[in-house]
């Protein structure tokens, strides 16, 4: 289907008097201020957006920044054409079936935690999404290549900078909880990571290492929601860890997040299915 073009964003661009390079630079010049170095947009970039293609992740918020500080009035991302995109109550509870969709699920809930969005904190554990994430994880053909070409390389220093915060983090939530630390933990997995596989470009043997890495984090979030008796939010995070291990084809991380998964269904009383997803942990 055609897209619409984006008259919007193509005004405040021809207002704020910024070419399509200099746009596309001064968002990479902020990207690195936020932490998110790597970006590496063009002009091609701002044409697709000013055709109507959506841009993934934080570009939109940073987009609205920049044509804050420019035009010194108040920017929204609906002002740029980008309205707010509805989300599932069920977001996080499916074990999707392709790799991009999978990227598509855990960053949208990623965004949703940190935007502390209230089906999320209200949610419930569901028996039928753990099920469901089990057998998926068992009888799916094996995953496709884990790869992507976006405009931000990824690198082992990445996947090692994931690996250090993870140990990191671990360490603080084993001392103080995972109340103090959560909200750092998920607005890292939102602003670091949620890049890297949206708009990424990475060959497969560093794409399985990234989706290792980021499953172990996943699952840390997870476990931090379980302390904090979110059983229904934790339920989601370990749901996609566990798809994120199936990405990497690290199955010793994937029978040890389903069995995190089992130790959880008993704790809340589900024993039947505590036991079927410890089967599944041990297949």
């Amino acid at each position: 289907m055609e897209r619409e073009p984006n008259r919007a964003l193509q005004r405040l661009i021809v207002e704020s008097g910024f070419t399509h390079k200099g746009l596309a630079r001064r968002l990479n010049d902020l990207g690195v201020t936020r932490g998110l170095s790597g970006l590496k947009y063009d002009h091609s970039s701002v044409l697709r957006w000013i055709g109507g293609q959506r841009p993934r992740g934080p570009v939109p918020m940073l987009l609205a920044e920049i044509f804050s500080l420019r035009l010194g009035r108040a920017v929204g991302v609906e002002d740029l054409g980008l309205p707010a995109v509805s989300t599932p109550t069920d977001l996080g509870q499916e074990f999707t079936h392709t790799w991009q969709e999978g990227i598509a699920t855990v960053t949208a809930l990623w965004r949703g935690d940190v935007e502390r969005r209230r089906f999320l904190l209200d949610s419930t554990f569901a028996i039928g999404a753990g099920s469901t994430g089990a057998l998926r994880w068992l009888t799916l053909p094996a995953e496709g290549h884990p790869t992507a070409n976006g405009p931000r390389r990824v690198g082992m220093a990445d996947i090692a900078a994931i690996k250090e915060v993870t140990r990191s983090f671990g360490e603080l939530d084993n001392r103080f909880g995972g109340g103090r630390v959560r909200s750092a933990v998920v607005k890292y997995l939102d602003t670091a990571v949620a890049p890297l596989l949206g708009e990424g470009s990475y060959a497969e043997t560093t794409g399985r290492a990234l989706a290792s890495a980021v499953a172990e984090l996943t699952r840390l979030a997870g476990w931090m929601a379980y302390d904090l008796e979110q059983h229904g939010l934790a339920q989601r995070y370990l749901i996609q860890a566990l798809r994120l291990a199936r990405g990497a084809g690290d199955h010793g991380l994937g029978g040890e997040i389903l069995a995190g998964m089992s130790h959880q269904a008993l704790y809340i009383g589900q024993p039947a299915h505590a036991h079927d997803l410890a089967r599944a942990a041990q297949l």
